[in-house]
């Protein structure tokens, strides 16, 4: 299984909804080709909304690891803010602590390039 990793949570209600909509369109891309993936921004963002749950990274971590912990692989869609997003910043650390390859995902025209695993040691640290 791959855990698909994507910056989330921002001030602005409407950035954090673009980011949810374009998290389904690469799900569902990927999913095209095949793949199991576990995306928790896709599979959570309704139900925050709906039963007005937090919404930010760190109300969420514990129960993301878990499903990072289940994951063969960590895939990071590269959407606008991922290298300074704190919830990626996290799951990247979590993952190279597992030893999980780590992988970034553009989808973009209607294509999905997936890179190759990013070497280790992965340069972010949270601050």
């Amino acid at each position: 299984m791959i855990y698909l990793a994507q910056p989330y949570s921002d001030q602005n209600k409407a950035i954090m909804e673009r980011r949810y909509q374009q998290g389904m369109e690469a799900v569902a891309r990927i999913v095209d080709q095949k793949h199991i993936i576990y995306s928790p921004i896709v599979h959570c963002h309704a139900v925050a909304v709906k039963y007005k749950l937090p919404r930010d990274a760190d109300w969420w971590m514990a129960y993301n690891l878990e499903f990072l912990r289940l994951a063969d692989e960590m895939w990071i869609l590269r959407l606008e803010g991922w290298e300074c997003s704190r919830g990626v910043n996290a799951e990247i650390i979590a993952a190279e602590a597992m030893q999980k390859p780590i992988r970034h995902v553009d989808c973009t025209n209607n294509f999905v390039i997936i890179s190759d695993p990013v070497p280790r040691p992965h340069p972010f640290q949270l601050g």
